[in-house]
């Protein structure tokens, strides 16, 4: 029931915030995207029904809880106390970057939620849910980071299916979007820690980089 409270109160907060944001340039070049995903998505919501900022917000909001629901089972499987899961909950619908990927029309949401749907399948199914990451391949490019991270699980753990598996996926990416590595140095280290702190919050972010130093 306490849960349940949690997410019934974020879903109103964010509507109310919803209610307040006008669409934006960014956001109407996704909404009129035939390529992306989630432009194909909002536009059959909007066929079926009036268009209004409602209605164009709700499905990042309900990635948005779908993805919290998702970050409470997962922290369930590793806390040692179910009020644990709950903090671990609540973090989370405070994140400034999990607020604005759940009231702007951005691949944010969505990535965040399939991230998060991959791990707790891997939780579950192991290998089983390995076959999910094709499918991810055609929905975004941002993955890569993914492939590249069970890649690096993979020869963690000495699970050489993992790791071959991932090497592949990360190969054909490349090859399917015609990425390239090169270049030099451009000094963004500043501005991509500022980015960080921003979308984790500095406490959560400066948290992180504690809980990993101890760890290891």
């Amino acid at each position: 029931m306490l849960v349940f409270s949690f997410f019934l109160l974020d879903f109103f907060i964010l509507m109310g915030v919803a209610e307040k944001l006008s669409i934006s340039i960014d956001e109407v070049n996704i909404l009129m995207d035939n390529n992306a995903i989630l432009g194909l998505l909002l536009q059959k919501l909007m066929q079926f029904t009036a268009y209004n900022d409602y209605i164009l917000r709700l499905p990042m909001i309900t990635l948005h809880l779908l993805s919290a629901w998702l970050i409470y089972l997962i922290a369930k499987i590793y806390a040692y106390k179910k009020h644990d899961a709950i903090y671990a909950l609540i973090i989370f619908m405070l994140l400034p970057g999990a607020i604005s990927s759940a009231v702007l029309v951005n691949t944010a949401g969505l990535l965040i939620f399939l991230l998060l749907l991959f791990i707790y399948s891997y939780k579950k199914f192991k290998t089983k849910a390995l076959f999910m990451l094709p499918f991810y391949f055609f929905i975004d490019s941002g993955f890569l980071v993914l492939y590249i991270a069970l890649a690096l699980y993979g020869l963690h753990k000495k699970n050489k299916f993992l790791f071959y598996f991932n090497i592949i996926m990360i190969s054909i990416h490349f090859y399917w979007y015609n990425d390239t590595i090169g270049g030099l140095p451009s000094s963004h280290i500043n501005e991509l820690m500022a980015s960080y702190a921003a979308i984790f919050s500095p406490v959560v972010f400066v948290y992180f980089f504690y809980v990993m130093n101890r760890m290891y």
